[in-house]
């Protein structure tokens, strides 16, 4: 059986071998991830550049002819359409020329007009070809898709440009066919090793091929190649190769105003060699210098774990309820000066709970002298409503007997134990109230200003406090403290009904000025009183929030001195009730209203 204390240093070695051994894993998973990612990157910016190069050098080559056709279909004899006056500029370029010698000239019903072969094909024939089609209704130059000659019977491609009258309508076109087999030749000259280079035209036939050509042009693309790259400009896939089933990374352009696509693929042995040389050193230099991390944190770690165990262990006693447990002081002295600051912090916990214990007989006795306080006060209100009652009524009655001396000095005798009882209704008030009120001119702005420092030091950082206060707002009789009491009364309301969520309170302090009357509808409905600000200038405090407000149930008993919407085992606060009252007590003199949303 394993003591628990060697379980316990077996655990904490465990866990700082797994700390030091999870990190250097996640950064060498990073840096393997990243060399893949390159790879990656870097293979198909090879096979895209290829693709590029491919579909550069054939627009260059259509760029050429589009050129030679425009200049020749820009001559006035061209544009004449005359069979008998053919412009013997087509003869003399074919001569510099020879890959031209099917250029040719047919008007808009494909007869034929200037030719250098010896047997064209008949206008019907012609007049039915889609190259012809496309180039008759274009503006432009066009070239063809795969087209297999019936006269030499070899697949071909036309380059065509329209011929057009004065009034700019196409009325001929000039045109030559170019061996798709002398292209290929051109075009594929220099070809990297084991690389493949296609293609293909707007009906996905291979028009070139840099392997085995002869084999390839004319045919469909396949189905599956046709349709990763239906409706895309640009793409990559990976596919075997039909030729000698090796796999390779391909990259797919189109060549701009013709609809051909280029088609490049390398290997991706070869694409990926390099890549994977590096990852391999990677791992390789990776897993040596994790071993010897692992060795030295395990080196380390036997140094310090059992110190540490016997810190653990004195904490694990203190916990069980030995208050007197403490470390022993062992090990190196980083761990020993730690042992020695955890048994002091023992101690000074000690004297704390002591003298915590002793700060809640105090606050308990002050809870009660404060409940007893409130108590008193509610009493004394009442008691001196009372006798109010029987003084009034005791100098009515001295006013009704005043002829009867034995009458008025038992009435005397009443007066004077009301007024001594009424004396000690106002001590009682005073030990309630703990001070009077003091009313004198102050500036609220000042008074805003402070309180809103107070609470914006004690408000969670998600809730925004904005105080806003005018320059003109006058000076008002008031006592200053339950000014205060009424800010921080109601902000900390708005605060907890935020429930910790983010959130916005703002305070504004605003001249205002009242032309009629005003009534103070709440104060009507719930006493009956017509309290209203007579017309003048007034000082008009505002604190709003943006929570989620309150029902109309909630709203309807807010002033009530004992009710909470809190959950049972919070403290409860008199917060609106205490504000109320200080409002109705007329804090300002003026009475300046104070508005509060909550």
């Amino acid at each position: 059986m394993i003591p628990r204390r060697a379980l316990s240093v077996r655990a904490h070695l465990f866990l700082l071998v797994f700390a030091v051994f999870l990190p250097m894993v996640a950064i060498f998973t990073w840096h393997v991830v990243l060399e893949i990612q390159d790879a990656r990157h870097g293979a198909y910016a090879r096979v895209k550049q290829l693709a590029d190069e491919t579909a550069a050098n054939i627009q260059a080559i259509l760029e050429d002819n589009e050129l030679v056709l425009s200049r020749l279909a820009a001559r006035p004899l061209i544009q004449a359409l005359d069979p008998k006056r053919c412009d013997s500029i087509l003869t003399d370029y074919v001569s510099l020329h020879p890959e031209f010698s099917t250029l040719a000239l047919r008007d808009a019903n494909a007869n034929i007009v200037c030719t250098l072969l010896a047997n064209p094909p008949f206008a019907d024939q012609t007049r039915r070809l889609s190259w012809f089609q496309e180039s008759i209704r274009s503006d432009g130059f066009t070239v063809g898709d795969a087209l297999l000659s019936a006269r030499s019977k070899r697949w071909v491609t036309v380059s065509a440009f329209p011929v057009r009258d004065k009034a700019m309508g196409n009325t001929g076109v000039v045109f030559f066919s170019v061996d798709l087999l002398k292209l290929n030749q051109k075009i594929f000259r220099s070809v990297p090793k084991g690389a493949v280079v296609a293609v293909t035209d707007r009906n996905d036939s291979f028009l070139l091929r840099s392997i085995d050509p002869d084999k390839w042009i004319g045919r469909p693309l396949p189905a599956d190649n046709a349709a990763r790259v239906r409706g895309q400009q640009e793409g990559y896939f990976t596919r075997i190769g039909a030729d000698d089933g090796a796999k390779r990374l391909y990259a797919f352009v189109t060549i701009p105003r013709t609809g051909w696509r280029v088609f490049a693929g390398l290997p991706e042995e070869e694409v990926f060699a390099e890549a994977r040389t590096r990852i391999l050193i990677s791992v390789l230099v990776g897993v040596t210098i994790l071993m010897l991390v692992l060795a030295l944190a395990y080196r380390i770690s036997m140094t310090i774990v059992r110190p540490v165990g016997d810190l653990a262990q004195a904490a694990a006693n203190i916990s069980a309820g030995e208050g007197s447990a403490r470390a022993n002081v062992s090990g190196p002295a980083e761990i020993a000066k730690v042992a020695v600051q955890f048994n002091h912090m023992l101690d000074v916990r000690e004297q704390a709970e002591a003298a915590h214990e002793a700060l809640e007989a105090q606050l308990r006795e002050s809870q009660k002298m404060e409940a007893i306080g409130t108590l008193a006060g509610g009493i004394a209100h009442d008691f001196n409503n009372a006798l109010a009652t029987i003084l009034g009524n005791v100098e009515l009655a001295r006013q009704d007997v005043s002829t009867n001396e034995i009458a008025m000095e038992s009435l005397e005798e009443i007066h004077k134990a009301g007024s001594r009882a009424r004396n000690l209704v106002q001590q009682i008030l005073s030990f309630s109230r703990r001070r009077p009120t003091e009313r004198k001119p102050v500036a609220l702005a000042a008074i805003v200003e402070e309180t809103a420092r107070m609470l914006r030091a004690t408000m969670p950082g998600n809730i925004e406090l904005i105080v806003q206060c005018d320059n003109d707002v006058p000076l008002v009789l008031a006592d200053t403290t339950q000014i205060q009491q009424v800010l921080i009364n109601v902000a900390t309301n708005a605060m907890q009904s935020m429930h910790g969520a983010p959130g916005r309170i703002g305070i504004q302090l605003a001249t205002h000025r009242v032309d009629e009357p005003l009534h103070v509808e709440h104060e009507r409905r719930q006493s009956g009183s017509h309290v209203f600000l007579r017309p003048g200038i007034y000082a008009r405090l505002i604190v709003q929030d943006n929570g989620p407000g309150m029902s109309e149930a909630t709203r309807a008993r807010i002033f009530e001195p004992f009710f909470t919407t809190k959950p049972v085992g919070l403290p409860v606060r008199w917060a609106l009730a205490c504000v109320r009252v200080c409002v109705r007590e007329r804090v300002c003199a003026c009475a300046g209203a104070v508005e509060g949303g909550v």
